[in-house]
């Protein structure tokens, strides 16, 4: 079967010199410095983007800072929930071209990568109804005379987002959707792996009216950039989906100004298969847990545990497939 050929908006974005959105400018590095990416299927490069440092992160950052407690900090609840179904919106009608996107920069087939995409329709919606629903509490107080106490939910400031390469358009939604639901503005550091569908996501972004400073994007190694949002002492939150290692040094990075950090580390889980009147449909389970986006998603067994007794005849066959024991 051939391969389906790229739609001219692909084409499009793809010709495109890529740049990094801070405020309201798309830059280049300031160490004018730049990272190819490839297509996993045949290594060929498809682009080039920045690879933004700490001048860039900065630069960000103060741009998020000032977004939060300008414009942004007027803008109602009910708004913010408008502007992200629009996004979910625009998400879906350019579907077909993000999914290309994906199956180019990150490898996985292109009918996974439309699944990715309807789940991040369905995610932007969810975060969007969200909105007006966040609610303080009315706390009566034991004391003589009539008094009470109140609570009231306020967004925390600038949030950090770092991501991973194997759900290149979901993971970015996972980090700036609930961010920007709750009135915060947001710094996103892509996988330098998949950067490129970050960079198209912002963009989708900025066309539903999002205000400038609100989702900034910096590109570039998590060494450089990564190591610079986490040590930036005017970043309030950092979220980050990756290794265990990375993640303590996340957490010791945020001790400088006591910075919240929201950690998904090393996930990876076992099978256990228990006995059924035929193993085809379980091998199936496992082997798409195993291989799904790239064999890279933390849902992937680590190792299956095939309790039948029946499963002797096959032994010599499920010995073929990585990560399954018999």
């Amino acid at each position: 079967m051939s391969a389906p050929s790229l739609l001219p908006a692909v084409e499009t974005f793809l010709s495109r010199p890529a740049k990094m959105l801070i405020g309201s400018q798309w830059l280049a590095a300031a160490n004018g410095e730049s990272i190819e990416s490839s297509d996993p299927a045949t290594g060929k490069v498809i682009g080039r983007f920045p690879a933004g440092a700490e001048a860039d992160v900065n630069a960000a950052v103060i741009a998020a800072r000032r977004a939060f407690v300008g414009p942004w900090r007027k803008i109602s609840p009910y708004e913010r929930g408008r502007l992200l179904q629009k996004v979910a919106s625009l998400i879906e009608r350019q579907g077909e071209e993000l999914a290309q996107l994906i199956t180019l920069e990150n490898g996985k087939p292109l009918w996974e990568a439309k699944k990715e995409v309807a789940t991040a329709v369905s995610w932007t919606e969810y975060y969007a109804g969200w909105t007006t629903k966040l609610l303080g509490d009315t706390i009566p107080v034991s004391l003589p005379g009539q008094f009470l106490n109140y609570t009231i939910r306020e967004p925390l400031g600038v949030v950090a987002g770092i991501t991973p390469p194997n759900y290149p358009l979901t993971m970015p939604l996972y980090k700036a959707a609930p961010a920007l639901a709750t009135g915060n503005t947001i710094i996103l550091k892509p996988s330098e792996d998949t950067s490129l569908v970050a960079l198209r996501l912002v963009e989708l972004f900025l066309e539903a009216g999002l205000p400038e400073g609100v989702f900034n994007v910096v590109t570039g190694y998590g060494e450089t950039a990564g190591a610079a949002l986490a040590n930036n002492n005017d970043v309030d939150k950092i979220t980050f989906t990756g290794s265990t290692d990375v993640g303590r040094l996340l957490v010791k990075a945020s001790a400088g100004n006591l910075k919240k950090v929201s950690l998904e580390l090393g996930g990876k889980s076992p099978n256990i298969v228990l006995p059924m009147p035929t193993w085809r449909p379980r091998l199936k389970a496992c082997s798409w847990e195993f291989f799904s986006a790239r064999a890279k998603s933390a849902r992937r067994g680590r190792g299956s545990s095939w309790k039948n007794p029946s499963m002797t005849a096959s032994s010599a066959v499920l010995r073929k497939w990585p990560g399954i024991s018999v």
